[in-house]
């Protein structure tokens, strides 16, 4: 129920047939195809990666340049502070910030979303 709740609310600025569309897939998702067998496997391996930080390289340095953020002001997933500090996180990473878009910003503008990481996959500004 929370899950659905927050999706909701995340999806507030999307268009209205996307937000029907993809509640009814999160909805899917959460009553049909998740159960406690899945659950107690996707925990495992979260186990895993966390007693073999080694074997995942979760300690390896990241090249910031290859680190794009993308966040929006109006983000009701983050608040400022919490974004704020995944910038600091990675000083040298590319970020744009959108005017707005809210938390699932690829879904609720899309053009300016596909633009940005195109020319960031391009090697280009994002």
């Amino acid at each position: 129920g929370y899950y659905k709740r927050r999706m909701d609310a995340l999806l507030s600025g999307a268009d209205p047939d996307e937000k029907r569309f993809y509640l009814a897939y999160m909805s899917d998702v959460l009553d049909r195809q998740l159960n406690k067998k899945l659950l107690i496997g996707q925990f495992h391996l979260l186990g895993d990666l966390f007693e073999h930080p080694g074997t995942y390289h979760l300690h390896a340095p990241v090249r910031d340049r290859a680190v794009l953020i993308l966040q929006a002001k109006d983000d009701t997933g983050f608040d400022p502070d919490e974004q704020a500090a995944l910038r600091r996180a990675y000083p040298e990473a590319q970020v744009h910030v959108f005017e707005e878009g809210g938390h699932l910003t690829r879904t609720t503008n899309r053009e300016e979303f596909d633009a940005v990481l195109g020319r960031f996959l391009a090697g280009e500004p994002a």
